[in-house]
C-alpha cells in the first residue's frame, strides 16, 4: 500500500510538470488597431476608427472599454508565484479647447469574466471601472492606473495620475502636467515587479512646451486583491463635460514562473489556448502519467530518490537537493555565458539593440533566454587596449561586490575572440540623460533619493567590503537608474582595489575631466578622497541641472559648475543655483543641504573634504551642515618632488585663508618655466624610447593586457572563482580535514560538526560545516545558508567559500576564523579581550547588521544573533556567521511570521510570543550581545539576575559603570563603556517600536549622535494571548494553558 501511495505521489507530481511548460507568459504589441475588430480585442462602446486608433465617442455621460480577449495568469495558487508584467501605451486626451472637460482614462486589471459596463451606467467619476453608484466601494475588485482630468470630491485638486485598488480614491497620486487643451499625444509605461511588489508608472507631461517624464510608484501584493486570472485593458469615461479619448498603441508582456522550487528551466513562451491545446494537455497528461508511473516504479525499486526535497519539507532525494543548491549558487554570483546565447539575446548585436557606444566598444540590450528578462551586454571592441584593460578590471572588482546601489554583474563570455560582460538591465538609463536632455526630467524627490543612493553605494565601496574599492570614474553617465529610479553605480573598468590601511594608489592618470579631483589630475594619485570629490561634482549636477563643465556659459565666466556654485554660496544666493526646470518645486532645506554637501565633498583640499559617512549623515538631516569658507580656496604650486615624471609642478597645497594667491618672484617664475620645458623634453625622449622598443607589450597582466587569449581565459576564470562560492568535491574536503577526524573538530551543534581543514588549492585554512545525516534541522539550515549567505559580500560577514553535496553528505566551506567565536573570549577563564577590542567588535557587529537590514537588495533577517555566532578573524575583526535560520524579506515588509526560531536569552519578547521575526528582533539580539561585551556576563546567567534587568537597575541607580566586566580592572574608556551599555539597553528595549535602528546605534557608538533617552526603570511587557495554532512555548499551549 505504501508503495502505491509513493507511486501515485511521484506520478502526480511529475505529471503536473507538463502543463506549466504550456502555460506561461502573455505578450502582444499593437502599433495600431484594426477597424475590423479582428485583432483579439473586445470593445464595449469604444471602437477602432478609420485612423486605426481606439476611440471613445465624444459624447457626455459615456463610458467605454477595450480589453484584450485572453486572460493573464497573474499568480499561481499552488506555488503562490506572482507574475511580472510591463505595458507601454500611447494615448490622447483632447478637450478641444474646452475649459471644463471630463473625466479620464485608465489601464486596469479585473477578474476574468468581470461584468461589463451596465447599460444604465454613464461613467463619469467611476471612469467605467465600477458601477456609477459605487466608485468608492466597488463590488468587483480591480486595479487601475488612472489619468484623471476632472476633480471629483475624492480627487486631489488638479489633473492627476493615480493608482487605484478597488476604489476610485487613489492610494497614491501625483499632479499630471498634461496638455489636454492642446490634445498632445502622451506615453505611459507601467511596470510591476513580483519580487519587490513594486508598481512603477512613468508617463509624459509638458512643462514650458517641453516634454518631461513624470513618475509614480506604489508597493502592493496583487495576490491580496485579484484572483489568479485577470482581464486587462482600458476604460474611459466622460461626464456632464467631456473630452475626446483615444488610444494609439499598446504593448504588453508578462511572465509567470510556474514552479520555482528547483527548476532552472526558462518559462516557455505562451501558446494559443483552444481546443487543440486542451486535447494536447489531456493526452500528454494521461500518456505521460502512464509512462511516468512505469519510470517511477523502476526508480523506486532500484532505490533512486524516494521523495522530493524542498526548503520547508526536506525529506527529498539528493537529486532534488542538488538542483536546488546548484540553482541557488548560480544566483550567488556571475556565471559564464556562451557567445551563442548572447548573440541570440541581442539579435546578433544589431544596431537596433545598441544602448550606447564608448571608446571600449558598445553596450547592447538583450533578452536572457534563461530568465526571459532584459540584460545589458557590454562588448569590447576588438583591438581596443583600453577596453581590454577595463574588462580585466571589471572582472576583478565588481564580480565580488554585492550592494543594492551597485549595478549587478550577471556573467561574462570570452569566446570567438570576443570579450563580453553581462549586467542587469537598467530601464531608465543613465543619470546624465535625465539631467541634461530636454525631453527628460527628474522631480526633486527623485533627485534627492538618487544622491542618497549614490552616497550609500560609495560608502560600501570605501568602507564596507574587505578591501577599499577606488572607482576612479564616478560621473553622471556612470550612475544608472533602475525601473524604480533607484541609483546604482556602474562601469568599474577603471577601478582598483587597495587595502583599507592604505586607502590610495598612485597610478597612471584615469578619470574624466570635470569630475577628476585636482590632486588626482596633477599626480595620478587615486584615493577615497578623489572619489568623494567626483561625488561632490555629481550631486551639484543633480541639484543644478548643469554639466560640471559647460562651455555654453563661457561668456558669463561660469564654465566651472563648482566655481559658480561657490560664488552663489559666497553671495548668500545658493538656492538660485537650483535647476530652473524644477520651477521652484523643491524642498529648500534639501536643496541647500545637497549643494552644501556637494561643495564640501568637492573641496579643492582633499584633507578638508567630508567622508561618505559624514555626507550621508548630513543628507539624512542627522548632522549639521558643514562650515565652509565664503570663497573657494585657491591652490598654490610648490616645487615637484625629485624624479617625478611629469611636465607639471605636481604637488598642491591650499591656502587656508581666503586671500588671493601671493605674487611669485621673477626667479621662481623662470625656474618653473625651465623645469616645465626641461621635463617636457625628458618625457618626450623617454616616450620615444618606449615606443620604439615596444617594452612590455606582449605579456598580459591587469595593466598591460596584450596577452594571448589563453592567458586571459585563465585570468578571468580565476577571478570569477574568487567572486563567489565554488563547488568542492567530497574527496577534497575529506583530505583537507583528515577524513573529518576529531582532532580537526572545532565545534559541535545539533546540526552536526565544524572541522578545521587546509585547502589544497590555496594552502589556507578553511572551516568545513558537516551536517549530520538524518538531521532535519541541519538540512533546513543548509538550504537556508545556501540561499542567503552565498549572495552577500561584506567585511563583517563570514565568507562562504563553497559547498559540497556528494556521498549523501551536506558540506559548507567557510573562511577560517583563527580567534574563534566571541563567546569563548567572554566566558572562558583563559581568554580575555581588552576594552579597545571589545568596542571595535561591537562596531563591527553593528556594521554587519546594517548591511543585512538596509544595504542589500533584500532585507536579511538573521534570527539568531548571539555571541557564539560572532566570529573573530586573525585581527579580531568581528564577522557574523551561521545563517542557517536566516530569511529574506522585502525592504517594504521588514518582518516575517514563521515558526519559532532563535536562542533563549537573545530572543526578542515579541518574537518569542508570536514567532514574528523582524529587523527589530535582530536589533534586540544585538542589544543583548553588546551588553555581554560590556559586562562579560552571559545573557542567561542563572546564578545572577537577568542581564537586561540587572543593567537597567544599575542605570536607574546612576551606577551604570559598575556593570563593566570586572576582569577589565577599570582599564577602559568610561565614555565608551557608558555609551555601549546605553546602546545595549536601547536596542534591547522590551517595546520593539522604541528600539533604535542599526544606523542610529552606529552613530551613537561613533559619537556622532547623543545618547538615547531611556526611562529609569525597565518597561514592563503586557502579554496578550498568542495566535491560535502557535507552537507550544515553554510548556504553554496556544490558549495559555499549562501542559
Amino acid at each position: 500500500m505504501a508503495l502505491l501511495v509513493h507511486l501515485f505521489t511521484i506520478t502526480t507530481w511529475l505529471s503536473t510538470l507538463l502543463i506549466p511548460l504550456l502555460a506561461s507568459a502573455l505578450s502582444f504589441n499593437y502599433s495600431s488597431f484594426s477597424p475590423l475588430s479582428d485583432d483579439n480585442i473586445t470593445y464595449q462602446r469604444a471602437y477602432p476608427d478609420s485612423n486605426r486608433v481606439i476611440q471613445l465617442p465624444p459624447n457626455p455621460a459615456t463610458a467605454g472599454r477595450a480589453t484584450y480577449n485572453k486572460p493573464m495568469h497573474l499568480w499561481d495558487k499552488t506555488t503562490r508565484n506572482l507574475a511580472d508584467f510591463t505595458t507601454h501605451f500611447s494615448f490622447v486626451i483632447d478637450s478641444q479647447k474646452r475649459t471644463i472637460c471630463a473625466d479620464g482614462l485608465a489601464f486596469f486589471l479585473a477578474p476574468q469574466g468581470a461584468p461589463a459596463i451596465a447599460n444604465d451606467d454613464k461613467g463619469g467619476g467611476s471612469l467605467g471601472l465600477t458601477k456609477d453608484i459605487e466608485p468608492l466601494n466597488s463590488s468587483v475588485p480591480f486595479f487601475a492606473v488612472e489619468f484623471d482630468i476632472f476633480n471629483n470630491t475624492w480627487d486631489p485638486p488638479p489633473t492627476h495620475v493615480g493608482i487605484d485598488i478597488n476604489t476610485l480614491e487613489s492610494v497614491n497620486t501625483v499632479t499630471w502636467w498634461s496638455d489636454v487643451g492642446g490634445g498632445r499625444r502622451n506615453e505611459a509605461w507601467i511596470n510591476y515587479n513580483s519580487s519587490t511588489h513594486n508598481l512603477s508608472v512613468a508617463f509624459t507631461g509638458f512643462r514650458e512646451n517641453t516634454t518631461v517624464i513624470q513618475y509614480l510608484d506604489y508597493q502592493v501584493d496583487l495576490r491580496l486583491h485579484l484572483p489568479e486570472y485577470v482581464t486587462l485593458g482600458f476604460s474611459m469615461a466622460t461626464g456632464s463635460a467631456y473630452a475626446v479619448f483615444s488610444i494609439h498603441s499598446w504593448e504588453f508582456s508578462s511572465s509567470l514562473e510556474m514552479d520555482d522550487n528547483f527548476s532552472t528551466n526558462p518559462v516557455l513562451p505562451p501558446r494559443r489556448r483552444g481546443k487543440n491545446r486542451t486535447i494536447l494537455i489531456v493526452g500528454l497528461s494521461l500518456g505521460g502519467g502512464v509512462l511516468i508511473g512505469v519510470l517511477a516504479l523502476i526508480i523506486w525499486v532500484t532505490g533512486i530518490g524516494r521523495k522530493r526535497y524542498d526548503e520547508d519539507d526536506n525529506e527529498g532525494n539528493n537529486q532534488g537537493l542538488n538542483e536546488y543548491v546548484d540553482y541557488e549558487f548560480e544566483l550567488s554570483g556571475p556565471r559564464k555565458y556562451s557567445y551563442e546565447e548572447l548573440s541570440q539575446a541581442t539579435n546578433n548585436f544589431s544596431d537596433e539593440q545598441k544602448l550606447g557606444q564608448g571608446g571600449f566598444g558598445g553596450v547592447y540590450k538583450g533578452i536572457s533566454g534563461e530568465t526571459n528578462a532584459y540584460v545589458a551586454v557590454k562588448k569590447v571592441s576588438k583591438g581596443s587596449k583600453q577596453g581590454l584593460k577595463e574588462y580585466a578590471s571589471e572582472v576583478k572588482v565588481i564580480s565580488r561586490l554585492r550592494h543594492r546601489n551597485l549595478v549587478q554583474l550577471l556573467g561574462w563570455c570570452h569566446e570567438k575572440n570576443e570579450l563580453l560582460l553581462v549586467y542587469e538591465f537598467m530601464p531608465n538609463g543613465s543619470l546624465d540623460s535625465h539631467l541634461f536632455e530636454e525631453n527628460r526630467f527628474l522631480t526633486w524627490e527623485l533627485r534627492y533619493k538618487i544622491a542618497q543612493n549614490l552616497a550609500a553605494g560609495l560608502l560600501y565601496l570605501q568602507e564596507e567590503w574587505d578591501q577599499c574599492v577606488l572607482h576612479r570614474d564616478i560621473k553622471s553617465s556612470n550612475i544608472m537608474l533602475d525601473s524604480n529610479f533607484k541609483a546604482k553605480i556602474g562601469d568599474f573598468g577603471l577601478a582598483r582595489l587597495v587595502e583599507h590601511s592604505k586607502g590610495s594608489e598612485t597610478t597612471v592618470l584615469a578619470g574624466t575631466l570635470g569630475y577628476m579631483a585636482p590632486e588626482c589630475a596633477m599626480s595620478g594619485k587615486a584615493s577615497k578622497e578623489s572619489d568623494v570629490y567626483s561625488f561632490g561634482i555629481v550631486v551639484l549636477e543633480i541639484a543644478c541641472g548643469r554639466k560640471s563643465i559647460d562651455h555654453t556659459m563661457d561668456k558669463q565666466g561660469n564654465v566651472s559648475l563648482l566655481q559658480w556654485v561657490w560664488e552663489l554660496y559666497s553671495d548668500g544666493k545658493l538656492l538660485q543655483g537650483a535647476d530652473p526646470r524644477l520651477c521652484g518645486e523643491f524642498d529648500e532645506q534639501e536643496v541647500g543641504r545637497l549643494m552644501m554637501v556637494g561643495l564640501w565633498c568637492a573641496h579643492p583640499d582633499e584633507s578638508l573634504r567630508g567622508s561618505m559617512g559624514e555626507a550621508i549623515r548630513v543628507l539624512n538631516f542627522e548632522a549639521p551642515l558643514p562650515i565652509l569658507p565664503p570663497k573657494m580656496p585657491v591652490p598654490t604650486y610648490l616645487y615637484p618632488p625629485v624624479g617625478m615624471l611629469t611636465a607639471w609642478v605636481s604637488s598642491l597645497t591650499y591656502v587656508a585663508s581666503y586671500q588671493p594667491p601671493r605674487r611669485r618672484g621673477k626667479n621662481r617664475t623662470i625656474l618653473a618655466v625651465g623645469l616645465s620645458l626641461g621635463g617636457g623634453v625628458l618625457i618626450g625622449v623617454l616616450a620615444l624610447i618606449i615606443w620604439v622598443t615596444g617594452i612590455g607589450r606582449k605579456r598580459y597582466d591587469e595593466d598591460d593586457n596584450e596577452g594571448n587569449n589563453q592567458g586571459l581565459n585563465e585570468y578571468v576564470n580565476y577571478e570569477f572563482e574568487l567572486s563567489g562560492p565554488r563547488k568542492y568535491s567530497y574527496k577534497e574536503l575529506s583530505q583537507a580535514t583528515n577524513n573529518f577526524s576529531d582532532e580537526q573538530k572545532l565545534g559541535q551543534g545539533g546540526f552536526g560538526g565544524v572541522y578545521k581543514g587546509i585547502s589544497g588549492e590555496t594552502n589556507a585554512y578553511v572551516a568545513v560545516k558537516r551536517v549530520s545525516k538524518g538531521s532535519k534541522q541541519g538540512i533546513k539550515e543548509y538550504a537556508s545558508e545556501v540561499k542567503v549567505i552565498s549572495r552577500l559580500r561584506h567585511r563583517n560577514l563570514v565568507q562562504l567559500l563553497g559547498w559540497c553535496h556528494e556521498k549523501n553528505e551536506l558540506l559548507l566551506v567557510y573562511e577560517f576564523m583563527p580567534n574563534g567565536s566571541l563567546d569563548s573570549h567572554h566566558f572562558e577563564e583563559n581568554r580575555f579581550l581588552t576594552w579597545e577590542l571589545r568596542y571595535k567588535i561591537a562596531q563591527d557587529l553593528a556594521a554587519g547588521l546594517l548591511y543585512l537590514q538596509e544595504e542589500w537588495d533584500q532585507c536579511v533577517l538573521h534570527r539568531d544573533i548571539k555571541s557564539s555566532n560572532i566570529m573573530l578573524d586573525s585581527n579580531f575583526k568581528a564577522k557574523i556567521g551561521d545563517f542557517g535560520l536566516a530569511r529574506l524579506v522585502e525592504h517594504s515588509k521588514g518582518s516575517e511570521t514563521t515558526v519559532l526560531a532563535g536562542t533563549l536569552g537573545y530572543m526578542a519578547p515579541e518574537c518569542a510570543m508570536s514567532g514574528k521575526a523582524s529587523k527589530e528582533s535582530d536589533v534586540y539580539c544585538f542589544g543583548i550581545v553588546v551588553l555581554e561585551i560590556a559586562c562579560g556576563r552571559k545573557s542567561t546567567d542563572h546564578t545572577m539576575a537577568k542581564q537586561g534587568n540587572w543593567v537597567w537597575e544599575l542605570y536607574g541607580d546612576g551606577k551604570l559603570l559598575q556593570g563593566a566586566d570586572p576582569r577589565l580592572c577599570g582599564e577602559f574608556d568610561e565614555q565608551e563603556v557608558g555609551r555601549l551599555m546605553m546602546v545595549g539597553l536601547w536596542c534591547a528595549h522590551p517595546d520593539e517600536s522604541l528600539r533604535g535602528s542599526m544606523g542610529e546605534a552606529i552613530r551613537v557608538l561613533n559619537f556622532e549622535a547623543p545618547l538615547p533617552i531611556l526611562p529609569p526603570k525597565m518597561p514592563v511587557l503586557t502579554y496578550l494571548y498568542p495566535p491560535v495554532g502557535m507552537l507550544i512555548i515553554d510548556g504553554i499551549d496556544s490558549k495559555g494553558r499549562t501542559m
